[in-house]
């Protein structure tokens, strides 16, 4: 079963059945063909001993779960492992906060996971950046129906933002055989609802100068497009179009580095969806605690709120899996 994920770019954790004994010829044969494959062979977090020592020299990377130790040992980890086999990247799992991050990154890892990048710290008296204003301001105009042409005048007196307008519409894959060139033919072009999705993107990559807005970004689209499906799959009065923006702007502070009621405030977004990215109530809520619940991997939340929603449990990984897919395709 594993060859039919050959070229899938996967990397495969592998976990010892005994730490203390090293693994035999034919667990390192299969790792170096699965390696052939374009597989990625992951040890899993163990104590330099028999086991981890026999497979380093075919590992790509090892883990270190800081979740089931002292953070500084990482450090200690790292040396160990470039000790015994160099060129071995080591990857940082359950890293809980920023501080961890830090640590992790000083200490020489690569890759990241864990609650860090979604975690709120005390941002009171942040405040928007002015280019992230003037997105906010263009969206609450464009969600009141401000006529296309005055949307047009604010996108050309912001250089950078008109740019990125043409740069999108071209290389969107509109079936054009010329190209756009003037900023009124892009806002025609992608009408009303696409303009105010991009802009919404755009409001949200707005602080890709901070280290993690990558991240954020990512875990956001994937949110905002998984409550898009449930909406679509539903077949909800409120249009799919509203969940996604539910589910992007439910990350926003945490993008932008400042208190939520700041971030959404000039947005002046509806009724129900301030109640749900505020308080986690009114009929847009349990949306949002669904994609929670499958994000954390509560089972027990996951299943009271699909009931909510009248939702099959075993419909949601699809969908999420779904929602990967387009994150993916849409930073290829």
């Amino acid at each position: 079963m594993l060859e039919r994920l050959a070229g899938l770019h996967v990397a495969l954790l592998v976990q010892p059945e005994n730490p203390a004994r090293a693994a035999g010829s034919e667990t390192i044969g299969r790792a170096r063909r699965l390696q052939g494959l374009g597989m990625r062979v992951v040890l899993d977090h163990h104590d330099p001993g028999p086991w981890l020592d026999s497979l380093l020299p075919v590992a790509d990377a090892v883990v270190f779960r800081m979740g089931f130790c002292v953070p500084e040992e990482v450090s200690l980890f790292a040396r160990a492992i470039a000790r015994r086999q160099s060129g071995v990247a080591v990857w940082a799992w359950d890293v809980g906060t920023h501080d961890d991050f830090e640590l992790a990154r000083s200490a020489g890892c690569s890759a990241f996971s864990g609650g860090f990048v979604t975690r709120r710290d005390d941002w009171k008296g942040n405040s928007l950046s002015p280019h992230a204003a003037r997105l906010a301001s263009l969206l609450a105009r464009l969600h009141h129906g401000v006529e296309t042409q005055e949307i047009a005048q604010i996108l050309k007196h912001d250089l950078a933002l008109a740019y990125r307008l043409l740069r999108y519409v071209n290389a969107a894959g509109w079936g054009l055989n010329h190209h756009i060139t003037s900023v009124e033919q892009a806002v025609v072009l992608l009408g009303r609802e696409p303009l105010q999705r991009w802009v919404s993107m755009m409001l949200l990559g707005s602080a890709r100068g901070v280290p993690g807005t990558g991240a954020v970004l990512e875990v956001a689209l994937t949110r905002a497009r998984f409550l898009e499906l449930l909406g679509a799959l539903r077949g909800e009065r409120d249009p799919a179009a509203q969940l996604f923006v539910l589910g992007l702007f439910s990350l926003l502070d945490v993008a932008l580095k400042v208190p939520i009621e700041e971030a959404i405030r000039p947005l002046k977004l509806s009724a129900a969806m301030q109640d749900a990215i505020l308080t986690r109530r009114g009929p847009m809520a349990p949306y949002l605690e669904l994609a929670l619940a499958l994000e954390e991997g509560d089972a027990q939340r996951m299943k009271s709120f699909a009931d909510v929603l009248g939702l099959e449990p075993g419909a949601l990984a699809r969908l999420q899996f779904e929602a990967l897919d387009w994150v993916q395709l849409a930073e290829a």
